[in-house]
């Protein structure tokens, strides 16, 4: 009989999954920037701020009983100084505490300036002063101690430092800086505002000083000074000597024939 194999099967072969690799994203960092020569000095900032104010509609501004009776008993009875200079009702005539030249301590209210105040939700004030529930108690406490800051006529009033005309980082940070440095500056006295800022940061190490100017007392560097050009000679200009002209040759003497007698 003839022999019989069995066919062979192959087996179907499936592709191998390949899970797909994730690489993180590149992130390229931003190169860090050369030091600027600006940045190394006081330099001016040019601020934007809104300069019209939308104030809601408010009665008359005339001064409350409310707020004579916490205006007294902050300044005269808690004697409570500037917030920014710390000058008291006591030591506003001594020069050596009033450096800033102040002639009154007075109040401001704050955070609610009561022109704003009709246009406050008491709700919303009530979360950070408990006393506050309804629009009756808001303007009780828009005139009372909680809401008024103490400071000076500078510190309230000033172009320069007063909280009337300042940024609020500018004004906050007055009780902070080191003595004598102006955070603001009009334009008319920036310049010498900034040089004098620019002294007290070198005095503190936070600045470079500037470098010295040339020493003129030292020796004297010699110079090489060029050859004097030649004086010309006074009178009539001289022309260059003309190159010697050839000799002439000798003229050779003309002969003449002999004349002969006739024979």
């Amino acid at each position: 009989m003839p022999r019989t194999t069995a066919p062979t099967t192959t087996a179907p072969t499936t592709a191998p999954t390949t899970t797909p690799t994730t690489t993180a994203p590149t992130t390229r960092r931003k190169p860090t920037a050369a030091p600027s020569p600006t940045l190394a000095h006081v330099h001016e900032t040019r601020e934007d701020v809104a300069v019209i104010s939308e104030t809601p509609p408010h009665p008359p501004r005339e001064e409350t009983p409310e707020y004579a009776a916490a205006h007294h008993f902050l300044v005269y009875e808690k004697k409570a100084p500037c917030d920014v200079c710390g000058v008291t009702v006591d030591t506003l005539h001594d020069p050596q505490v009033n450096v800033w030249k102040a002639t009154a301590l007075e109040t401001h209210h704050w955070p609610i300036e009561r022109s704003f105040a009709n246009a406050c939700d008491p709700l919303k004030v009530h979360r950070d002063f408990p006393s506050v529930y309804n629009r009756v108690t808001l303007m009780q406490f828009v005139d009372s101690p909680a809401n008024l800051k103490v400071l000076c006529s500078t510190h309230h009033r000033s172009v320069e430092h007063g909280i009337h005309h300042l940024l609020p980082a500018q004004f906050a940070v007055q009780k902070y800086l080191l003595d004598g440095y102006l955070i603001a500056a009009t334009t008319r006295d920036a310049t010498q505002v900034r040089a004098r800022d620019d002294q007290i940061m070198q005095a503190a190490g936070m600045e470079p000083a500037p470098a010295p100017a040339p020493d003129s007392t030292g020796p004297a560097t010699a110079t090489a000074t060029p050859p004097a050009a030649a004086k010309p000679v006074r009178g009539r200009a001289s022309s260059p000597s003309p190159s010697p002209s050839p000799r002439p040759r000798p003229r050779r003497p003309k002969q003449t024939a002999p004349t002969g007698s006739a024979a």
